[in-house]
């Protein structure tokens, strides 16, 4: 299963342009050492292991874009 989210503003990273990201489904080693609740910092690298993107490109993601990220990590969990 992947999900995948359009985002209403496209991110620059090097030469390449993102406009959206894939999920796939996590499995159980996805959350080995991530400690309950989880904060917004762990739901941010967790988005950005799933979708198998860098860190410095889920930083750049506008308000609306991390809204919709976050709820399809919260569909997952």
């Amino acid at each position: 299963m992947e999900l995948t989210v359009k985002l209403s503003e496209p991110i620059q990273f090097g030469s390449e342009t993102i406009a959206e990201l894939k999920f796939r489904k996590p499995k159980a080693k996805d959350f080995r050492g991530l400690q309950m609740p989880l904060s917004m910092g762990a739901l941010l690298d967790l988005a950005g292991h799933l979708a198998a993107q860098p860190k410095s490109v889920i930083d750049e993601l506008g308000l609306a874009d991390t809204k919709k990220v976050l709820e399809v990590i919260g569909d997952f969990l």
